[in-house]
């Protein structure tokens, strides 16, 4: 054997003729030089009457068991016939649980203690034959002893036949003799023979297959066994009088512990203290009758100082927070020395700094040589040397078998390394060859940062290139250039709200100023060309345009701000940012598990944090060895091929790692690096399936970057990978970001062979992260070139990627032999791929997406799509009605865009003469108003339309028209036409008007309508007289403040029909209206059309009774009533109707009170074509009048009464006139400045006066009567 301490100088040997040394010993090997210290201190301490616990302390592998190998020899070189060494493997005993004390919560012993016990108990008493224990409890099974068990089976047989003889047994059997005492003798031999022979055999067959444990008699039951089932007591109490018994019987007295230690329980220690006081004070030992005169018993416990930490842990990692507690935590720690009689401390000879010596000597003679420099950096990790030196023999086997067959070229520092990876990790290392180790664990995370890595810089690298975004850049200058207006705006005390900029002829807002045509207009001026800022104000609210240069902008902005072009001074910018992404890209593709370990980004995500690699690796490998062996490189990717042989096999190591890690474990590693020659292996390997190439484990950049160099020689295994990225959509599309994002020459080819069989390239080309936008925009444009009208494509990603570059596109862009013009349209259109510049795109590619709508609704595109033809709706519907179609879906964009054109010569709608295709179009249009409406849609599913929806979209439309059109409603719902007619778009027919009526009334709507037009057509209608009243009567009665009467009266007369309109029909309306009924003849001239006035003001009844022709004819007193006065003192109202009423004054004035009889009799006294009869004149004065007025309107109509009409109605009168007559006077005084001549004359004439004459003097006329002229 050879000692934990000693230092091989000797030369190893070759066996067999190989350059291969002998396996080293791991025995403990004993050194007289270094040891033998130790060994007198240990022979010292036992002859000391009172030392009874003894201590060699020393952390594990300082050669503990080494000396302990020497004090066995005994001082005479013979070994102790008075010891007895005890050592207890680790192995077969569970941990115990975690707890600051090995003690239960009861005060027992722990059953790790316990199980302890038992073994120190199993290996103190089978140390000595069953014959030197008689009295053991504890039988073991012994060899069987012929002689013994012939005596003892002839006992038996000696019992039992003496026992059958007893009991008369004898007598059955037939008499033999005939004496008596030889037929007891031959009876009894013949019975005790066959009885011992079957107890011998019997005892042979049962021989320990027989145990009695318990014997039970009524309620009480005899254990007999020695069973500890169900006992609590710990072995050393339960078999103390075994223990006991067995130093009393044996001549040993020393007891040495090894390995005790390794358990972390300082209880059994305590338990041994007490097992070792109580032997010492029993009186059994004591005895002089014991085998041995030395009397004490000597415990040795080969042990780690250590082992008593644990009661110093208990309590104070919670309470050592003040000088007390550390008080405490000291004299915890001194109880080591007070359970110890004597500690012999070992000193150790392996230290972190001479483990690297030792390793070099152990490895010495070992082929091929271990690194200087991997002992250097590893040697502090294995302090022990038994596992030194197992590493050492390990690798050395392991190197006779893997680095033997030098095919791989493997490199022993790795496999020494890994062999020390075995040496702290064996059950780990076995895992290895399933994939399932914790190695393999750390290189799976190990792949996943680098993803996570390469991923983040290219989202860094993505987020970078945005900037180039023309947009990007001129919000940003957009936003320099307010800050510049303001500033100048500032120093002058003028207000800025909005503005605008003129830039050479064109003008934008202020709001445009950050968008990319305002920047490239500024652009393109000359230095020198103005810029002019309007709308802006000064304090009094002037307008105070002011303007300046490009060189002006330069001073405040900056040059490159002003005279670069949009996407160059970004570029230039981010140029080397982009350049050193780029490279810290290129950095972890080809980095390994050291780098990452230095990596202050490599960090593993936790659920809410995340760790360094380095850390991650420490805690799952659990040992720094582990880790350091990783960080060092000497433990990477390749650590699979150093645990097993491959043979004959001509693979490198890169190939044969890649095929191993990833191809059979199917662990996918794209950027795993791989030479032409590596690829050329895998492909010329026949164990290799071409199923294996389609496995997720061997997308590599570099095999698909190999065979789409030599695609004719591999043809096969480039479609099996192919074909098999459309069966894994996650990890094809994680490697195909992978290839995109190398630097492989054949990106082009891949996408020229993936796109007519992969439905998802373009979701992977779009999605790809980290590539020049440039790159990216090529790829697209090969798969657009390339797209099979067979493959039913995911186009959703397409959308905004296509519109924003496809004026790179040359698919779109250029015109070139066998385009696949028909697919790439459809592909757009299943994209909904709108472009916004269709003047840029290739002529046939254009009508291809024009037909396919897709192209955005702009200025620009409208011009495009209409070519020679006007934008309108309804020209568009008759010569392209695709185009048509496409903008009825979007019918607010294109009104929008009509609206914001000022030129004034775009009109949505024309209406072109003699054509339906504007009705088509409002009808259309009126449908999607419907349909936008969800009342309408309810009320649709009844197939009726309400009458108060409104049509925003037709409105419009109807705003945006040109041309002089109007269209018929049969068609249309009637919710739609208040909008046609506010837009005079209604025909003003009979037809319409009466369906509209019908419908809706008359409106608002409809009265601008009529408003705007003087006549009705009533063209191609049978009108029918109720429709016409109907119509008629609608428009009559319309208000004077919606219509004018003429307006209203013209309508109804331009319809052209005779049939009178029932006055009942007619609303009374203050105003001409009734009496413009009647002379337009369109209501009969009838004493009911003078009544529908009745309730109305004056002037309404007398333009009534000026516009009749008849009303002379039906007027009656009760037709005119109160009107009376009015008629007769009307100035318009003509004489004739006058005259009429007064010649039936009596039945028109019957009820008048007199002061409005005063008022007409006046009236007619100055009127002189007034005339009243006599009756009249009579009854007048009958009804309280005045004599003097109704002498005057005598006086005034002498001439048109007769005599006795005359002398009546005088008759009538009061005196002085009925004197005239009454010849009772002879002189009669008139007061009257009428002119009465005529009258006197008559009367004189009639001979009732006889002269009469006038007196100026008194203003009057003195008559002179008959009688008086008789006297």
């Amino acid at each position: 054997m050879i000692s934990n301490n000693s230092a091989p100088t000797e030369k190893d040997e070759t066996a067999e003729g190989k350059n291969v040394r002998e396996l080293k010993s791991l025995r403990p090997c004993h050194d007289l030089e270094q040891h033998r210290m130790y060994v007198d201190a240990l022979n010292n301490a036992i002859q000391q009457d009172e030392v009874t616990n003894i201590a060699l302390s020393g952390p594990y592998g300082v050669g503990k068991s080494s000396i302990l190998q020497r004090f066995k020899k005994g001082p005479d070189d013979k070994d102790r016939d008075d010891a007895i060494f005890i050592s207890l493997s680790t192995l077969g005993f569970s941990k115990p649980a975690a707890s600051k004390s090995p003690e239960t919560s009861d005060g027992s012993i722990s059953p790790q203690t316990n199980q302890i016990q038992k073994e120190i108990v199993k290996q103190l008493l089978y140390r000595k034959s069953p014959s030197e224990l008689p009295a053991s409890r504890f039988k073991r099974i012994q060899k069987p002893d012929l002689r013994q068990s012939l005596t003892v089976s002839a006992l038996i047989g000696f019992v039992l036949t003496t026992i059958v003889a007893a009991i008369g047994g004898f007598s059955k059997i037939p008499k033999v003799c005939n004496s008596a005492w030889w037929e007891f003798g031959v009876k009894f031999v013949g019975v005790w023979l066959p009885l011992s022979l079957a107890s011998w055999l019997a005892s042979q067959y049962l021989q320990g297959t027989i145990r009695l444990d318990k014997f039970t008699a009524g309620p009480a039951t005899l254990t007999l066994s020695g069973s500890d089932n169900g006992n609590d007591d710990s072995y050393f109490d339960r078999y103390l009088d075994e223990i006991i018994y067995f130093f009393e019987m044996t001549a040993c007295r020393i007891v040495v512990f090894e390995d005790i230690d390794r358990f972390g329980n300082w209880e059994i220690f305590e338990e041994l203290r007490e097992l070792n006081t109580l032997l010492n004070n029993a009186e059994q030992i004591q005895d002089e009758n014991s085998e041995s005169s030395e009397t004490k018993i000597v415990f040795i416990y080969a042990m780690k100082d250590s082992i008593f930490e644990p009661q110093t842990v208990t309590d104070t990692d919670e309470v050592a927070k003040s000088a007390h507690d550390r008080a405490i935590q000291e004299i915890q720690r001194a109880n080591r020395t007070k359970f110890f009689d004597v500690i012999i401390p070992v000193v150790p000879f392996v230290t972190h700094r001479s483990a690297r010596d030792l390793m070099r000597q152990e490895l010495e003679g070992i082929e091929p040589e271990v690194s200087g420099e991997l002992i250097g950096r590893v040697a502090k990790y294995v302090p022990d040397f038994r596992l030194l030196r197992s590493v050492c023999n390990e690798y050395m086997m392991y190197a006779q078998f893997i680095l033997g067959d030098d095919s791989l070229n493997l490199d022993p520092d790795k496999l020494f390394a890994l062999m020390l990876y075995k040496s702290v990790h064996l059950q780990d290392f076995e895992k290895i060859h399933l994939g399932q180790s914790k190695l393999d664990e750390v290189y799976k995370k190990s792949l996943q940062i680098l993803e996570n890595r390469i991923s983040a810089l290219d989202d860094e690298y993505d987020a970078l290139e945005r900037q180039l975004d023309p947009h990007a850049e001129s919000e940003m200058r957009g936003t320099a250039f307010k800050e510049m207006v303001d500033w100048l705006a500032a120093r002058i005390s003028m207000r800025v709200e909005s503005f605008t900029v003129k830039v050479g002829s064109k003008e934008f807002s202020s709001e445009e100023t950050t968008a990319p045509h305002f920047w490239m207009a500024v652009y393109g001026l000359a230095n020198n060309d103005p810029i002019t800022i309007t709308n802006i104000y000064n304090q009094y609210g002037h307008q105070m345009p002011f303007e300046f240069t490009k060189l002006d902008m330069a001073r405040f902005m900056g040059h490159d701000l002003v005279f670069a072009p949009l996407d160059e001074r970004p570029r230039n910018a981010i140029a080397s940012e982009l350049q050193q992404i780029d490279t810290a890209r290129q950095k972890y593709r080809s980095a390994h598990m050291s780098d990452l370990m230095s990596d202050p980004l490599a960090r593993v995500p936790l659920d809410d944090t995340s760790q360094p690699f380095a850390t991650y690796v420490e805690a799952t490998l659990g040992s720094e060895l582990a880790a350091a062996l990783i960080f060092y490189g000497y433990i990477d990717q390749n650590f699979v091929l150093y645990t097993s042989t491959y043979h004959d096999t001509f693979l490198s190591v890169n190939a044969m790692t890649f095929r191993l890690q990833h191809m059979e474990r199917d662990l996918m590693n794209p950027h795993y690096e791989l030479s032409d020659s590596d690829v050329l292996q895998l492909m010329s390997d026949t164990t290799i399936s071409l199923k294996e190439f389609s496995c997720p484990g061997a997308y590599n950049v570099s095999v698909l970057d190999y065979l789409l160099s030599n695609r004719d020689r591999y043809r096969n295994c480039l479609d099996t990978i192919t074909l098999s990225f459309l069966q894994d959509n996650s990890n094809t599309t994680l490697f195909l970001q992978s290839f995109f994002s190398s630097d492989s020459l054949n990106k082009d080819r891949l996408v020229i062979e993936l796109t007519p069989q992969y439905p998802g390239i373009f979701t992977v080309l779009v999605g790809l992260r980290g590539i020049p936008d440039e790159k990216q925009i090529n790829y697209v444009d090969i798969a657009l070139q390339c797209a099979s009208s067979n493959v039913n494509y995911d186009t959703s990603s397409l959308k905004s990627f296509v519109e924003a570059s496809y004026g790179n596109m040359t698919v779109f862009t250029s015109t070139y032999a066998d385009k696949p013009v028909d697919t790439v349209a459809i592909l757009m259109a299943q994209a909904d791929v709108k472009f916004a510049d269709t003047t840029v795109i290739e002529t046939n590619v254009r009508e291809r997406l024009i037909r396919n709508d897709c192209y955005e609704i702009n200025r620009l595109n409208l011009d495009a799509v209409s070519g020679d033809h006007q934008p309108a709706l309804d020209v568009l519907y008759g010569k392209k009605p695709t185009v048509y179609a496409y903008l009825l879906q979007s019918l607010d964009t294109y009104l929008s865009i009509i609206a914001e054109d000022e030129s004034d010569e775009s009109s949505a709608l024309v209406g072109l003469v003699g054509s339906a295709d504007t009705a088509k179009v409002v009808a259309d249009v009126v449908k999607l108003d419907v349909a936008a409406s969800t009342r309408l849609k309810d009320s649709a599913a009844e197939g009726k339309l309400g009458d108060s929806e409104t049509f925003p979209l037709l409105s419009s439309l109807l705003e945006l028209s040109g041309g002089r059109w109007s269209i018929g409603l049969d068609s249309l719902p009637a919710g739609c036409w208040p909008a046609l007619a506010l837009h005079d778009r209604v025909a003003v027919t009979t037809s319409n008007l009466l369906s509209y009526i019908g419908q809706r009334g008359v409106d608002d709507a409809l009265v601008k309508l009529l408003k705007r037009h003087a006549t009705i057509e009533n063209r191609e209608y049978n009108l029918s007289d109720g429709e016409y009243i109907e119509l008629a009567a609608a428009i009559i009665n319309l208000g004077s403040d919606q219509l004018s009467v003429d307006q209203r009266v013209n309508l109804v007369r331009s319809v052209g029909c005779d049939v009178p309109i029932p006055t009942h029909l007619i609303k009374p309306q203050k105003g001409r209206l009734t009496g413009c009924l009647i002379k337009a003849r369109l209501i009969a001239d009838t004493p009911d059309a003078y009544l529908l006035t009745e309730r109305l003001d004056w002037p309404s009844r007398r333009y009534v009774i000026l516009s009749s022709s008849e009303f002379v004819n039906y007027m009656t007193p009760e037709l005119i009533g109160r009107d009376v006065l009015r008629i007769i003192k009307s100035g318009s109202i003509p004489d004739h109707i006058k005259q009429a009423v007064v010649d039936e004054l009596i039945a028109y004035c019957s009820r008048m009170q007199a002061a409005d009889l005063r008022q007409v009799l006046n009236y007619v006294r100055r009127h002189g074509k007034l005339h009243l009869n006599a009756s009249a004149l009579i009854w007048v004065a009958a009804q309280e009048i005045p004599s003097d007025l109704i002498f005057a309107l005598l006086v005034r109509d002498v001439d048109e009464l007769s005599d006795w009409d005359i002398i009546d109605v005088i008759s009538a009168l009061d005196s002085p006139y009925q004197n005239l007559v009454a010849a009772e006077h002879d002189f009669i005084r008139i007061n009257t400045t009428d002119n009465a001549y005529g009258l006197f004359e008559r009367l004189r004439e009639m001979g009732r006066i006889s002269s009469y004459m006038r007196d100026e003097r008194r203003h009057c006329y003195v008559v002179r009567t008959r009688s008086s002229s008789g006297r």
